[in-house]
């Protein structure tokens, strides 16, 4: 059991250590001797810059906790101005409002190569609009003490390594606009609740470990434009409600374990003006970068789009390059990328990640073979693919040369 907290209709729960006696008396005793030392400070003849002003301890005890927490090195200084010789207001990474004065509404410290964990304390900034810690060395759990921030606009913890669930606090963050937890090695599933967030724009959890289905309710978050659960643990299909999404420009599914992409499933509940329109296609086909090019030119929904999508899979995995990524312009796709190489030169586009191959090993002709289904798969002329069982049927025998096994 933990402790339980009732704020704006949202329930905020904490761990039970949390309410442990012998630990809230440490937690008081550090408060008071923080509290203590500040109001020295006043009594001792601190100019109005340097002296904390009185209602305010709250916001300076909490940046406080969070540098305490910083348990290594801190080699870009970034925390070398957090000291009582100046107002933490000019703290290095810190601002704060102009309206509600000297209340912290932005804590931006990405890139400066920091670790620790981080602080619980930091649901104490209560006028927070911007969390950005990305790209640091950041460890343990993400605090759920994080859903009492409830003005957070904008929360960025991308390229860390926090573990642990993403606690389903962070939904109470009603005003979140972007939240970025990508590159770090979280688990568990994806809340459901992720649908409270009516705001958000981008949710970005590329990078992870996470497992489950994608919750149904992220068909939900009408306004989202980025939608990145890139390489992760996920499975079964994508849900049909995602494409009630119409404000989507970038949707990354690829490396998990879904069972299929469905496309011609999601499209197929489309109505027939959105099918037919010219922007609505070319918004699908740019988001996913898997839609088969018949679809965008308003051709018949049909399973060998799913087809074209899986052979798009393949070629991505081949070589680690999205078909949407910056390179692939001026007819240059991630498919004719790897038609040029095949089948001499497939070496020299596989996914550097790959160990070293040699032409002639194994592992060289396996790769060769995955190149030509994927190829065979997303050809343009819908006639010339593959069909799903052939493609089933021929990944099983490649796997079976692989390993040494017999087809049975």
């Amino acid at each position: 059991m933990g402790g339980i907290f009732m704020e704006q209709g949202c329930t905020i729960s904490v761990p039970q250590q949390s309410m442990e006696l012998p630990l809230i008396l440490n937690m008081g005793l550090i408060f008071f001797l923080l509290w203590s030392s500040s109001y020295l400070l006043v009594q001792s003849g601190v100019d109005a810059m340097g002296a904390i002003p009185f209602g305010n301890e709250t916001d300076y005890l909490s940046l406080l906790a969070f540098k305490h927490q910083i348990i290594s090195h801190d080699p870009s200084k970034a925390l070398g101005s957090w000291n009582n010789t100046i107002h933490f207001c000019n703290w290095e990474g810190v601002a704060c409002s102009r309206k509600h004065q000297q209340r912290v509404i932005a804590l931006d410290l990405s890139s400066c190569g920091l670790e620790g964990s981080l602080s619980p304390s930091i649901g104490n900034l209560t006028f927070l609009h911007r969390l950005d810690l990305q790209n640091n060395g950041f460890i343990h759990e993400i605090p759920p003490e994080l859903g009492r921030l409830r003005r957070l606009k904008h929360l960025n913890l991308s390229f860390n390594s926090f573990q642990g669930v993403i606690h389903v606090n962070l939904t109470c963050c009603f005003e979140l606009l972007t939240l970025d937890l990508s590159s770090n090695q979280l688990k568990g599933k994806i809340p459901v609740d992720i649908a409270s967030l009516t705001k958000l724009g981008e949710l970005q959890l590329a990078n992870n470990s996470l497992t489950g289905f994608i919750p149904p309710s992220v068909g939900n978050l009408s306004t989202l434009k980025i939608l990145d659960l890139y390489i992760n643990h996920l499975h079964g299909s994508i849900p049909e409600e995602i494409i009630q999404l119409t404000s989507l420009e970038h949707l990354q599914f690829s490396v998990n374990n879904l069972t299929d992409f469905g496309l011609a499933r999601f499209i197929s509940k489309a109505t027939p003006s959105s099918l037919t329109d010219k922007s609505s296609s070319i918004r699908i086909r740019g988001s996913l970068g898997y839609i088969a090019p018949e679809y965008g030119a308003g051709g018949q929904v049909s399973t060998s789009g799913d087809v074209y999508s899986y052979g798009i899979l393949l070629l991505e995995m081949l070589t680690g390059k999205r078909p949407v990524d910056d390179m692939f312009k001026d007819g240059l796709s991630l498919r004719k990328f790897v038609e040029i190489a095949f089948p001499d030169r497939i070496i020299t586009i596989v996914d550097p990640l790959m160990p070293l191959v040699e032409k002639e090993s194994k592992t060289y002709e396996c790769l060769a073979s995955i190149a030509k289904i994927g190829l065979a798969c997303s050809h343009k002329l819908v006639r010339e693919r593959l069909n799903m069982s052939d493609v089933a049927t021929t990944m099983h025998t490649i796997r079976a040369a692989y390993l040494g096994t017999r087809v049975h």
